[in-house]
């Protein structure tokens, strides 16, 4: 299924440590020159606000979810719901805990 290959291919991009470093330390580089970011959450990108359910942006971030899947998805399956996206989220904590490059 081609939903899976694309989750396989980020969680591999994932797995592969240095190079997702190098790409995190790229992004910030280039959005430095506009604004600055916030720091990584500790614990890694899992343990972001917008990632907690209960969290004070949960409400806005599934409506909005909601609406983009209803929009732009394009599958033929039905699209993740925005808590099935969350769990993937969790699942993969190790993984979004990532280093930056130096």
């Amino acid at each position: 299924m081609a939903t899976e290959l694309v989750v396989s291919a980020a969680v591999d991009l994932l797995a592969d440590r240095p190079t997702t470093g190098e790409v995190l330390a790229s992004c910030f580089e280039i959005s430095l020159e506009f604004v600055p970011d916030k720091p990584l959450p500790h614990g890694g990108f899992a343990a972001c606000t917008a990632f907690n359910p209960d969290g004070p942006l949960a409400g806005r971030l599934r409506t909005e979810h909601e609406i983009t899947m209803r929009d732009l998805y394009y599958g033929t399956d039905e699209p993740p719901t925005f808590d099935e996206v969350l769990d993937r989220v969790h699942a993969s904590r190790a993984l979004l805990d990532i280093e930056i490059a130096s």
